[in-house]
C-alpha cells in the first residue's frame, strides 16, 4: 500500500504548477481565494461566481491557497492531497472486502495510474474531493459491517462510530458537489441490507432511528455547516424571515437547483452517460499550439482499464444475483457503481450538458471490480500471467499518454499517435467552439 500510494502521489506532484490555469480552474480557484481572503484585488473578483455547487470543495482548495499562496501550486495542493489519499483508501476497502493483498494492490494501482483520476488530482476542480469522500464513506460503512458481522459492537452511546463516520464522509461528499449523493445513497442501501441480514425486520426496525441519525441527520449537518461562513443572516430569526440565515440557505439551494437544471444548448465535448465507460468522447481541458508543437490536456479514461471494468462489474453483478450473498464484495461493487453512475441517466434526460469526467466518483469502484477479478484469477498460473500482463499494459498506457494528461509539448506526429480513437473530422481541438458533439469515438 505504501509503495503504491507514494508512487501515485509522486507522479501527481511532478510539475504540479504547469500549465498555470486549466479549464474550470478559472472559476473555482478565484472562488476559493474569495472564500479565504475576501479580496477583490487579490482574487480578481468581488463575489463568488460558481454558486451552482456546494462550498466544501472550494473551502478545501482555499485552504491550499491560504497555505501556499494564490497561484497554481496553491490552488492545486488540496486536490493533489485528496487524489493521493484516495489510493490507500481504495486499497483498504479492497483488502477488507476480498481479504486479498493482490486484489487490493491491483485496485489501488489501477487507480494510481488511471488517466482521469490522475488528471483531476492535479487540478482545482471539485470532483476529486467527491471521489475521496465517497470512497471513505463506503470504506467506513464496510468497517461497521465487519464489526456487526462478528458481534464486536460496543455498548454505550456511540455504539456505531464507523457508521457515523460513513455518514459524515458521505455528507462531506455531498457538500463538495451534489453528485456525492450517489455515494451516500450507496452507504444507506448497504447499511439497511446488512442490518436486515444480521437480525431480520425486528433489528432493522430497532436500528431505523440510529441509521437515520448517522446517515441522514449527520450528513445534513455536515452539509449545512459547510455554508457557515458563506451566507449572511441571523440564526435566531424565523426561518421564513428574509433576514434569516436559514432563508438564505434555502434560497441558495433553490438557485443551485435552477442553475443545474438550466444547462441547455449544445457543447462539443458533451457525451451521454452510456458512452462514458467506453471512453467515446473525452473532454478537452487545455490546448496550445506554439513553436510547431502541441500542448494538450485531455480528460480521458484508460480504455485498457475502463473497458475491462465493464466486464468485471458485470461479473460482480451476476455473482451477487446468483449467490444473494449480502456479505461479499459483489454487493458493495454493485451498489456503489449503481448509485454513483446510473443517476446520470436521469440527469441527462433533463439537460444536454453532461460530460465524461462526471464518471470520476465511479472510477475507484471500477478499479475495485477489476481488483476483485484479479484476486480470483491469481489463484491459477494462467490467471497470474494475465493479471501481470494487464497491469503492465495499464502502466505502459499511462506512460505513453502522460504528455496528453499534463500538457507536455508534443510534435504533431506524436500528438496524432496519442489521439488514438478518431472517428471524426481531422482538425485541431477548439475550446471555445459551440456545436453538437461528433458521432462515434472522437478524441479530438
Amino acid at each position: 500500500m505504501t509503495a503504491v500510494t507514494l508512487a501515485g502521489g509522486v507522479i501527481r506532484g511532478i510539475h504540479l504548477a504547469r500549465p498555470p490555469s486549466v479549464f474550470d480552474e478559472g472559476f473555482y480557484a478565484p472562488d476559493a481565494c474569495w472564500y479565504v481572503h475576501r479580496s477583490a484585488h487579490l482574487c480578481g473578483q468581488a463575489a463568488e461566481v460558481t454558486r451552482e455547487h456546494p462550498p466544501l470543495a472550494k473551502w478545501l482548495i482555499g485552504a491550499g491557497i491560504e497555505l501556499l499562496g494564490y497561484h497554481s501550486r496553491g490552488w492545486r495542493i488540496a486536490p493533489l492531497v485528496a487524489g493521493t489519499i484516495t489510493i490507500p483508501l481504495l486499497y483498504l476497502l479492497a483488502r477488507r472486502l476480498t481479504g486479498s493483498t493482490v486484489a487490493a494492490t491491483v485496485a489501488a494501482g489501477l487507480l494510481a495510474v488511471d488517466f482521469l483520476h490522475f488528471l483531476q488530482s492535479r487540478l482545482a476542480m471539485l470532483d476529486v474531493f467527491v471521489t475521496m469522500f465517497g470512497v471513505a464513506a463506503v470504506l467506513f460503512a464496510v468497517i461497521d459491517r465487519d464489526r456487526l458481522a462478528v458481534g464486536t459492537l460496543r455498548d454505550g452511546r456511540l455504539q456505531r462510530p464507523w457508521r457515523l463516520a460513513a455518514g459524515i464522509a458521505g455528507g462531506a461528499a455531498v457538500a463538495c458537489k451534489w453528485s456525492g449523493l450517489g455515494a451516500l445513497a450507496a452507504v444507506i442501501v448497504l447499511a439497511l441490507v446488512w442490518e436486515a441480514a444480521a437480525g431480520g425486520r425486528r433489528r432493522l426496525a430497532a436500528q431505523a432511528l440510529p441509521i437515520a441519525g448517522a446517515l441522514v441527520v449527520a450528513p445534513f449537518a455536515v452539509y449545512v455547516v459547510s455554508y457557515a461562513h458563506l451566507l449572511r443572516g441571523s440564526l435566531l430569526a424565523a426561518p421564513w424571515s428574509s433576514d434569516s440565515w436559514w432563508w438564505a440557505f434555502a434560497r441558495r439551494q433553490h438557485t443551485m437547483l435552477t442553475d443545474q437544471s438550466g444547462l441547455t444548448g449544445s457543447q462539443p465535448y458533451e457525451s451521454p452517460p452510456w458512452s462514458w465507460p467506453l471512453v467515446q468522447r473525452p473532454v478537452l481541458y487545455f490546448f496550445l499550439q506554439t513553436g510547431g508543437r502541441y500542448r494538450e490536456i485531455l480528460a480521458v479514461g484508460n480504455p485498457l482499464v475502463w473497458w475491462p471494468s465493464v466486464a468485471a462489474i458485470g461479473y460482480a453483478v451476476v455473482r451477487f444475483v446468483r449467490s444473494r450473498d449480502v456479505w461479499g464484495p459483489e454487493i458493495v461493487i454493485t451498489a456503489a457503481v449503481a448509485c454513483t453512475y446510473l443517476p446520470w441517466f436521469l440527469v441527462a434526460l433533463q439537460r444536454q450538458q453532461v460530460f465524461l469526467f462526471y464518471l470520476l466518483p465511479t472510477v475507484p469502484f471500477m478499479c475495485l471490480a477489476l481488483g476483485m477479478a484479479a484476486g480470483r484469477l491469481w489463484q491459477v498460473t494462467a490467471g497470474r500471467i494475465a493479471v501481470v500482463a494487464a497491469a503492465a499494459l495499464a502502466v505502459a498506457a499511462f506512460a505513453y499518454m502522460y504528455p496528453l494528461l499534463t500538457g507536455n509539448p508534443l510534435t504533431p506526429s506524436q500528438w496524432h499517435d496519442r489521439v488514438i480513437l478518431r472517428q471524426c473530422p481531422q482538425r485541431l481541438p477548439q475550446l471555445s467552439q459551440h456545436a453538437r458533439p461528433p458521432s462515434g469515438w472522437c478524441w479530438v
